[in-house]
């Protein structure tokens, strides 16, 4: 018997079951790729909260059943942010940006991990314009502080248009988020130049200088 039919005898015996072992058995039939059990477990589960519907939603993404996951998002009695937020990534995830940013827009408030969504499909289908708008338009219209991540999707937007060109000047970024960055670059575009180490911190004295040094050595 192997893990996964043991953990279902072991829950089938159980007589109390909370919310979170019938969510843990449904995600575990799912990462397994039986998603017809799962939704079996899902519909035979007496009292649904909104874990397990996002993790339901995240079943049928991680199994490329896109549909079957935004049909079940319009189901859910009441949408959290994080269901939005599964739904746009799985549309991401799967190519589908043009169905990302519909749901994006129809989203009551988009929060940060929104944005990185959108911003990563982006990435994935290398318009650097269109997503260079969205980064801009999170700070100006919505007053959202970019995290490190979003940086790190932009410089991997930059990096995978080839705009070599493109300077990540110290005072953008920040010095702590600063050598991730070049980082990013580095490893997307092999082809590092000279004005993408920020001299401020390569000449400056002390430990900070090291990576930089060691990037453009």
């Amino acid at each position: 018997m192997g893990c996964l039919e043991a953990s279902r005898e072991l829950f089938s015996r159980m007589c109390d079951r909370d919310v979170g072992l019938w969510t843990t058995m449904i995600t575990c039939l799912s990462r397994a790729g039986d998603m017809e059990s799962a939704r079996v477990l899902f519909e035979d589960m007496p009292n649904k909260e909104a874990v397990t519907w996002i993790a339901m939603i995240r079943g049928y993404i991680h199994n490329h059943r896109v549909e079957d996951a935004r049909k079940l998002l319009t189901e859910m009695p009441h949408r959290e942010t994080v269901a939005w937020n599964s739904m746009i990534l799985g549309y991401v995830q799967n190519g589908r940006l043009e169905d990302a940013l519909d749901l994006f827009t129809q989203m009551p408030r988009p929060n940060i991990v929104s944005w990185n969504s959108i911003l990563q499909g982006y990435v994935q289908q290398g318009l650097a314009d269109e997503g260079w708008k969205y980064f801009k338009a999170m700070q100006n219209d919505w007053n959202l502080i970019p995290k490190p991540e979003h940086y790190a999707c932009m410089v991997d937007l930059l990096c995978f248009c080839s705009w070599n060109e493109c300077h990540v000047s110290y005072g953008w970024i920040g010095a702590d988020l600063h050598f991730n960055l070049l980082a990013a670059m580095f490893n997307l575009y092999l082809f590092l130049h000279a004005p993408l180490i920020s001299l401020p911190m390569a000449l400056s004295e002390g430990p900070a200088r090291a990576p930089y040094l060691m990037i453009s050595a």
